[in-house]
């Protein structure tokens, strides 16, 4: 504790502000109450808290930019919701930002000469705010009363932050106590203290003689300092709001209007709703006449608020008042959290897809100035971005953003302190995402230290998206990661909220499915099957059609039904389809697409074991024939969108027609260094199927460098059973193709031991239609030898037969295959997967089979088992006939075969 250490009474904020490099703090809020109050575990001794009872030391740095996220508690802080938009209120500012906290006292009166006023803004604890408040009771008037609220919630900022460094660099105190159990236990002493409750009296006594803005600040940080709505006063002072709203009009401030709808709506309930009655006006009123960009965020602000109460149309008015300030230039690149904030708006998920547009129309006005964003801005566009994955011209600058504030953090005390490290994991996930694939081991190594040093739950959402994104085939790195997160909900029962159980449970599965359905945490799937299951029986999953599907689609994915080793009771089960069964007229179409896939998963997971049991099966086929009535009960709906049928029916649509490849050709074009070496050979193929592959592109794939890059790709993939076979084989597909389709381009073929390797591999046994077939050849072409099985093209593409015909159209055996004028057709035999599902159409990659052989020389024969094995062709002689149009579809051609026959 040597050094540069001077002395900073108070929590206060004077010039020494500005030169410390540790803040020494000589006297508590309570001097030595609070110390000595329930806040420290009774079994921990006086000197592991710290050398001194009075002193807390409080790490800082010049050099680093530390952003921290401000807590508050109010009594409506407990239910959290699944909305996007939840937690707008809270307050992200800069630890070391000494103007910010200067201005915040300053907010409602900033040039007031008053004395009391002065001396109750040098307030440098709670109790000088509570010996102001004993001393100048009589002469306290309006204004008074709201600062003193004010500064109130500006100290309890500084408590949170000083306290949180504290916790941090004391390890004893930082093993025991939760952070934010300790804010609790301020607000409870604050609250409790006899002097606030007379400064209440005094709000209670002054309400009429407040104005408008300072009622509203009133309100907003008394709720956010512990005192609910349903308070006496609270109600007083809302009830006053509400008159000044309705009284006022159009002339009712819009900065008062956004505090006193965020604390109005900090807790859910009808009530809010009502409230909304007396401020939606007000807030259609400030939408038409926002003229400026100020204006317009506080709009934003209110709408955040009532997100559940916008309607279409308000919607829509929104929309056309941004872009008539993006367009009149009045909503510029300066303005970064205002547009943060809209985008935001914008992206909540039930009208996400119908902004695309303004979206990305207003993250364009940022080009340019994306480095000039504050970390918390850049993390909230980012967000938005991952959503649309548009515009694409500011990906670059993100990348540069993210890395210069993770590259500020020099200093490992304040990286890893909890608040800034939730940040710094954010900005984490925002590099990762738009990073190139080369850069993976580093960022895996970054992933790595922060699954290590999370602390928070608040910090697992980035870091799931962060492996995400990865593709890592560690395996200790995930299962750290998803012991972590049990480890936080077995500790923090508020993490096991059923929305909470809901969220962590799709996040699992979807994690699963990234690494290829093999990875497993068996005890979080034990546990989380056991917290489900109790809401089902304890909490509204049982009757709630919504929350009952997230259950069910977790348990049918790994429950191990009718195995040794089932994750849950027979009993369970029947009720598990019982009410499946029960709830499937109410189920939505987001409802459906959960369960199916738990569906999938489970049944993928059962067709790896050695037997499926009978009851697995009769669970799964009951389940399965309940989505498919849903489905059908959705579908003859009057009003479907094209997401509604996407969602249900999870169909590929492919777009015919070569115009209609220029948008995927720019969009591949563009994202070449930043998509993943499999992802971009299959969309060359794709693109190779339409002739519509740039020479560009092709001259990006078969260089050294790409080829290098596969194999670093290949050497760390999360799924090294599937993995490198799926990138050599679609390496191999794309490889002939180029040479076939585009031999100008001079790409050498050079896949040919890879191919004779794959060859050498197959099965010669024929299946039972290609047996039917070869017989059936057999007998039209009249010998054996005539008809050659399993043979391969040039380039090597499989042949299930193959004719030779001479000049005469007679057939003839395969040594006169290099004769002159020989016809070689090719027998290609089609099943039910070499076609489309629904409208039945031959699969593209059947398609270019077909014209690739073509091009080669070859007549190509298709059969479709399905047309083979039809009623029509059980006939005597009909499948002879069959062939017999195929080879010779001529009148002559017949006659000639017939004459052959006869020799």
């Amino acid at each position: 504790m040597k050094g540069d250490m001077t002395l900073w009474y108070n929590i206060g904020r004077h010039t020494s502000v500005r030169i410390l490099s540790w803040f020494r703090i000589t006297r508590t809020l309570f001097s030595t109450k609070f110390l000595n109050s329930d806040s420290v575990p009774k079994n921990l001794s006086r000197p592991a808290l710290m050398h001194k009872p009075w002193q807390f030391l409080v790490p800082c740095s010049r050099k680093v930019t530390c952003i921290v996220q401000d807590k508050f508690m109010h009594d409506g802080s407990g239910s959290e919701s699944d909305s996007e938009l939840e937690g707008t209120s809270e307050e992200v500012i800069d630890l070391y930002n000494e103007s910010e906290t200067f201005s915040f006292r300053h907010v409602l009166y900033p040039n007031s000469e008053h004395p009391l006023m002065k001396q109750l803004n040098l307030s440098t604890s709670v109790q000088d705010v509570f010996n102001f408040i004993r001393e100048y009771e009589c002469e306290l008037d309006g204004q008074l009363v709201s600062q003193a609220v004010i500064v109130l919630w500006d100290l309890q900022k500084i408590f949170y932050k000083v306290n949180i460094l504290d916790l941090y660099q004391n390890q004893v105190i930082n093993s025991l106590l939760n952070p934010y159990d300790i804010l609790k236990n301020y607000i409870n002493e604050v609250c409790g203290h006899d002097d606030f409750k007379m400064l209440l009296q005094l709000v209670d006594q002054q309400t009429g003689d407040m104005s408008v803005d300072a009622l509203t600040a009133t309100v907003l940080y008394l709720n956010k300092m512990g005192v609910g709505v349903d308070h006496p006063v609270m109600q007083k002072l809302i009830n006053r709001c509400e008159c000044m709203v309705e009284s006022c009009g159009q002339r009712f401030p819009l900065t008062a209007l956004s505090r006193f709808t965020v604390a109005i709506h900090s807790r859910r309930g009808l009530w809010p709703v009502l409230i909304s009655k007396t401020t939606l006006p007000r807030i259609l009123s400030g939408i038409g006449s926002c003229d400026s960009a100020a204006d317009f965020r506080l709009i934003t602000i209110c709408l955040i608020s009532i997100c559940q109460l916008v309607s279409t149309p308000i919607l829509n008015m929104y929309k056309s008042k941004a872009d008539a300030l993006v367009d009149g230039g009045i909503i510029t690149a300066q303005d970064s959290k205002v547009i943060a904030k809209a985008v935001t708006f914008l992206n909540y998920p039930h009208w996400s897809h119908l902004n695309g547009a303004i979206i990305r129309k207003l993250l364009l006005v940022l080009k340019g100035n994306i480095c000039g964003m504050s970390p918390r801005d850049l993390i909230s566009v980012h967000k938005v971005f991952q959503t649309h994955l548009e515009p694409a011209d500011i990906v670059d600058e993100m990348h540069d953003a993210a890395t210069q504030f993770l590259s500020q953090v020099e200093d490992e005390r304040i990286s890893s302190n909890p608040l800034a490290f939730q940040v710094t994991t954010d900005l984490l996930s925002c590099l990762v995402s738009v990073s190139s694939p080369t850069q993976k081991l580093p960022l895996e190594k970054l992933a790595q230290h922060h699954v290590e040093g999370s602390t928070s739950p608040s910090s697992l959402p980035a870091l799931f998206k962060i492996l995400r994104q990865l593709k890592t085939s560690n395996l200790k790195l995930c299962d750290a990661f998803w012991s972590r997160t049990l480890e936080c909900m077995v500790n923090i029962p508020a993490e096991r909220e059923d929305y909470k159980l809901f969220r962590v449970s799709h996040r699992y599965m979807h994690f699963n499915n990234n690494l290829g359905g093999t990875y497993r945490h068996y005890e979080m799937e034990r546990q989380m099957i056991q917290w489900l299951w109790h809401e089902v029986e304890n909490g509204a999953a049982g009757v709630t059609p919504s929350k009952f599907a997230r259950v069910a689609a977790f348990i049918l994915a790994y429950g191990n039904i009718g195995q040794g080793s089932s994750a849950i009771s027979e009993s369970t089960v029947t009720q598990l389809v019982s009410r499946v069964l029960d709830l499937a007229p109410q189920f939505s179409k987001m409802d459906c697409m959960y369960i199916s896939r738990g569906l999938q998963i489970g049944a993928s997971r059962g067709s790896h074991r050695k037997g499926i049991s009978a009851r697995f099966l009769g669970v799964f086929r009951n389940i399965d024939t309940a989505m498919n009535s849903c489905a059908q009960q959705h579908l003859q709906e009057d009003a479907l969108s094209l997401v509604d049928i996407n969602t249900m029916m999870k169909a590929y649509i492919s777009r015919r027609g070569q115009s209609e490849t220029e948008l995927f050709e720019c969009l591949i074009k563009r994202d070449k260094e930043r998509l993943q070496g499999l992802m971009l050979l299959q969309a060359a193929i794709a693109l190779c199927f339409f002739r519509r592959l740039p020479p560009d592109l092709v001259h990006f794939i078969f260089t050294v460098d790409f080829l290098e890059r596969l194999d670093e790709e290949v050497l760390n993939c999360y799924a090294k059973a599937s993995y490198p076979v799926r990138v050599r084989y679609a390496m191999m597909h794309l490889n002939r193709a180029v040479c076939l389709d585009y031999p100008e381009i001079d790409v050498p073929w050079f896949h040919e031991k890879y191919c004779q390797q794959l060859a050498a591999l197959e099965s010669s046994k024929l299946s039972h239609f290609q047996d039917d077939v070869r017989d059936s050849l057999i007998s039209v072409l009249g010998r054996e030898q005539l008809v050659q099985e399993n043979r391969y093209s040039p380039y090597f593409y499989g042949l299930d037969f193959q004719v030779l015909l001479n000049k005469d159209k007679m057939p003839v055996s395969v040594r006169h295959q290099a004769d002159s004028n020989i016809t070689r057709i090719a027998i290609l035999l089609w099943g039910k997967d070499a076609y489309t599902n629904g409208v039945s159409q031959l699969c593209g990659e059947q398609q270019l089979k077909r014209r690739h052989l073509e091009m080669l020389g070859y007549t190509v024969i298709g059969i479709s088992s399905s047309v083979w094995n039809s009623m029509y062709m059980a006939e005597q002689n009909a499948k002879a006939d069959y062939l017999r149009q195929k080879i010779w579809p001529s009148a002559t051609g017949r006659n000639v075969e017939h004459g052959h026959k006869r020799a």
